[in-house]
């Protein structure tokens, strides 16, 4: 591919302290978008040959994403939304005025260090359409390096002015931008964002700035009043959790400390609907995997008072313990059909090992990896404590 692609600057960067991508794929047709000597460039399936996309973006760019069907290729640069088409055409401005004081689908330093959130622009699953968040920073205030280089950058200090957040959704073919409804009071953080699998609305968290208020809104792509699909509140802390994952064209998995640990839950929005998904008194950090069949659920978590974790199946309030007996660390992976779980698990002794188990039993099928060798019987270990 360097063969007719010509060197250029930084390229693709990152956002926050997430390193830039080296290439984004997308599943439903094989494409991928190659970062090459600092261009995007089209590779697709099979036969087909390369295009470089980005011969007359000006300058770095960010949110490389690929649309559903590899139709379009969307980033941001010069603090703008700006997409291009896979096949044929020039790179398009989707938004206009963007700068360091009125981010466009670009994000400041605080939202993806304190916050976490790692992208600035989203494509909706009909590929029609981009959603990006707008960072108003013409109220934040200077604040200069002390890094040697006298860098200058807004930094919204203890007590000073905060960017403004606002939600839009722009056409990928018209470039029409609409503004959503956030409600009130305005949040000072929209912390996540993600599409609903129709297309029709927006399922956006937002944050007061002590962050001791969460609320989880549906706002619909046409400007309408938003939905309070639900809300959280703590007087110390609220923790952010990640962005809504749909299970299906109409459920979510939802994480949540509203109990005083890390629980599950699956959301229906429209009508609001919670039920748990994880069981009682089981700190479960990362997500569950739910089955296709909707039948059983595998998660990985650790039992309040107890030291190890423990693979989990079952959606019951007392879920049966999956896998290796009490004495291992575990970790835990089911397949979209829900029939197999992949079980890895170690201890201080024990080298990791990986099993693919039956999740109607938990029976064997296959070992998959052992790093133990009989030599380590051999050696003098000292058993830790």
């Amino acid at each position: 591919l360097e063969a007719f692609v010509p060197a250029r600057g930084p390229g693709v960067q990152g956002l926050g302290r997430t390193a830039p991508p080296r290439w984004v794929l997308d599943p439903s047709s094989g494409g991928r978008a190659v970062v090459v000597r600092g261009h995007v460039v089209w590779v697709p399936e099979g036969e087909g040959d390369p295009r470089l996309l980005t011969a007359d973006v000006p300058g770095p760019m960010a949110n490389l994403a690929v649309s559903e069907g590899g139709r379009w290729v969307v980033f941001t640069c010069d603090d703008d939304v700006w997409a291009v088409e896979t096949r044929a055409g020039a790179p398009r401005r989707l938004t206009r005025g963007g700068s360091e004081r009125l981010r466009n689908g670009s994000l400041d330093w605080v939202v993806p260090e304190e916050l976490k959130l790692d992208r600035g622009a989203w494509i909706a699953p009909t590929s029609d359409r981009v959603a990006f968040l707008q960072l108003d920073e013409r109220g934040v205030g200077i604040y200069v390096g002390d890094d040697g280089q006298g860098r200058r950058i807004r930094y919204p200090r203890a007590g000073r002015k905060n960017p403004r957040p606002r939600l839009g959704v722009v056409g990928l073919a018209d470039g029409q931008t609409t503004w959503l409804d956030l409600g009130q009071p305005a949040p000072e953080y929209v912390a996540r964002v993600a599409w609903e699998p129709s297309g029709e609305a927006l399922l956006v968290v937002t944050l007061d700035r002590p962050q001791r208020e969460l609320r989880l809104l549906r706002c619909p792509v046409g400007g309408e009043a938003p939905t309070v699909v639900l809300s959280e509140r703590d007087d110390a802390w609220v923790d952010v959790p990640p962005a809504p994952h749909f299970v299906d064209e109409r459920r979510f998995l939802w994480r949540s400390h509203r109990e005083g640990y890390t629980r599950w839950y699956r959301v229906t929005p429209t009508p609001p609907a919670i039920e748990p998904l994880t069981g009682v008194e089981i700190d479960v950090p990362g997500r569950p995997y739910v089955g296709a069949s909707d039948r059983e659920t595998v998660y990985v978590g650790t039992r309040l008072g107890a030291a190890r974790r423990r693979a989990y199946v079952g959606r019951r309030a007392h879920p049966a313990p999956f896998g290796p007996p009490a004495g291992f660390d575990v970790d835990a992976a089911l397949d979209p059909t829900g029939t197999w779980a992949l079980i890895t698990y170690s201890n201080a002794t024990t080298p990791p090992r990986r099993e693919l188990r039956r999740v109607s039993d938990g029976e064997v099928v296959r070992t998959l990896g052992a790093t133990s060798h009989p030599r380590l019987a051999t050696l003098a270990l000292a058993r830790p404590e």
